[in-house]
């Protein structure tokens, strides 16, 4: 029996995020490449809908910025790897969305697991 017990699903979680970035990568393969631009109205929609999870865009901004200026003074900030440091920047701008947007959006949680998860796995 594992002594360690496991508060969440990390295959389902690693798969849920390695399902997105395939999803994501077919649909910019599909993309024309000469398409129509994007109108007001689009962006205005799109950017509706990220404020209602993301928060504010100004606020969100502030708030990801403050945090990553101080994760990057600490001392051991030098001592981390790339992957170490692109993971504590992503989780920063997740953790300034739960501050400044909807702090039940289950994909913010979900990605900060999956980021801590990407950095466990280079530690040997």
């Amino acid at each position: 029996m594992n002594d360690q017990k496991k508060t969440y699903d990390e295959d389902n979680i690693v798969r849920n995020v390695e399902d997105d970035l395939n999803t994501f990568v077919a649909q910019q393969q599909t993309m024309r490449p000469a398409g129509p631009p994007v109108g007001a109205a689009d962006t205005a929609a799109i950017l509706g809908q990220r404020q209602a999870t993301h928060g504010a865009f100004f606020e969100d901004a502030r708030i990801s910025q403050a945090l990553k200026h101080v994760i990057r003074e600490s001392v051991n900030w030098n001592n981390l790897g790339p992957e170490a440091r692109e993971a504590l920047d992503n989780t920063m701008t997740k953790v300034a969305r739960i501050l400044a947007g909807d702090p039940r959006f289950r994909g913010h949680w979900e990605d900060i697991v999956g980021y801590a998860i990407l950095v466990l796995r280079t530690i040997p």
